[in-house]
């Protein structure tokens, strides 16, 4: 990473755990900020910046542009809250059973709302309930912008430009995996009670967010589609939430879906940038490869993977010898040399190969 992207891991590093950071002093605010707005993550920034009165220690203009998206924060939160009751009210006429999802209800992680930034209304059906849902919603006002089956999703916009995401399965999935049939069965009955506006919802429990962030966070990877922000629910998930999840568990539905692997490194990148705690009970060393986590968090940061390449064997060569003099097959010592070097590069080129993407998402197993 850059100076200026460890800097701002370290400032939201330390806002998420609520700690006031020295390195607020001596930070250029100006690119930072570029990173803050990037990422959408002012709202927890902004909230450590109050918590920890360093009003005088970040500019007062600085302050300002953070507190002036907070408020866009808030009042984007009341609208999506507001049409959420409306839909719920809806549903329950006509008895449609659902479970919120996406960042309504991650944003209860957080020790205040305003740090979470809501960008639409996302809940999760019985697939049988799907075109009852669409002729509800036509009702409503909305309209579908997009449907994607292999996704499982459809995705509703109303007069606003608003966004309501309707999921009739939680991820891609096996058909024939009894397993994971069997999961999202049960993920009804685990689900628990949540107020919000004037509504009470069905949320996923702490051990079934977990697993649906990894695989969402997964999914952003390998379509080059970041977002630090279900990276930092998942940080708070796990400082919050550690001891009311079953590990054990989550690991098992995580190898139902092809993820065990990619949830463990995800969650040694939550440790790498947040500093989090991986729980206990995870076996990470076999995955903590220091050069692709180095990588990955690249991947984050949309930077390339590339590094400067080793210099060719002719290349060297030419820094030694003549061109009459490499030219010469009957010259057996430089002969020898370039076979010797050619070696040297191999062994170096094994050893500091730049991590491509494909490498990356290959070791991952996406």
């Amino acid at each position: 990473m850059e100076d200026i992207q460890n800097q701002f891991v370290k400032i939201l590093s330390d806002s998420l755990k609520e700690e006031k950071p020295s390195i607020y002093t001596d930070i250029k605010w100006e690119e930072v900020l570029e990173l803050i707005s990037k990422y959408k993550v002012e709202g927890i920034v902004y909230e450590n910046i109050l918590s920890n009165d360093l009003a005088t220690v970040v500019s007062q203009e600085t302050v300002n542009i953070l507190k002036g998206r907070v408020n866009q924060i808030k009042e984007e939160q009341k609208r999506n809250i507001e049409n959420l009751d409306n839909v719920v009210k809806e549903f329950n006429k006509e008895e449609i059973e659902f479970i919120l999802l996406g960042s309504l209800a991650t944003k209860e992680l957080y020790n205040s709302s305003e740090m979470r930034e809501v960008n639409n209304i996302e809940l999760l059906i019985q697939e049988d309930d799907v075109d009852n849902t669409k002729i509800l919603l036509n009702k409503l006002k909305y309209k579908i912008l997009e449907e994607n089956r292999d996704e499982y999703k459809v995705t509703f916009i109303d007069d606003n430009e608003d966004k309501l995401i309707i999921y009739y399965h939680l991820c891609n999935k096996d058909d024939e995996n009894k397993e994971l049939i069997i999961y999202e069965r049960t993920v009804w009955k685990r689900a628990i009670k949540l107020n919000l506006g004037d509504s009470e919802v069905l949320v996923l429990n702490s051990e079934d967010l977990a697993l649906r962030l990894c695989i969402n966070i997964a999914h952003h990877i390998k379509n080059g589609t970041n977002d630090f922000r279900e990276l930092c629910d998942l940080a708070m998930l796990i400082e919050s939430k550690r001891d009311l999840v079953n590990w054990d568990s989550f690991l098992m539905k995580a190898g139902m879906y092809g993820a065990e692997k990619v949830s463990l490194i995800i969650f040694i990148l939550c440790e790498k940038l947040f500093n989090v705690a991986i729980p206990k009970d995870f076996e990470v060393r076999k995955v903590n490869n220091k050069k692709y986590i180095e990588a990955l968090t690249n991947e984050i940061f949309n930077d390339s993977f590339n590094k400067e390449a080793i210099e060719s064997q002719e290349e060297i060569a030419a820094m030694l010898y003549s061109k009459q003099e490499i030219d010469s097959k009957e010259n057996i010592i430089i002969s020898y040399i370039i076979k010797i070097v050619n070696k040297i590069k191999e062994w170096i080129n094994e050893l500091n190969a730049p991590v491509t993407r494909e490498k990356l998402l290959e070791w991952m197993e996406l």
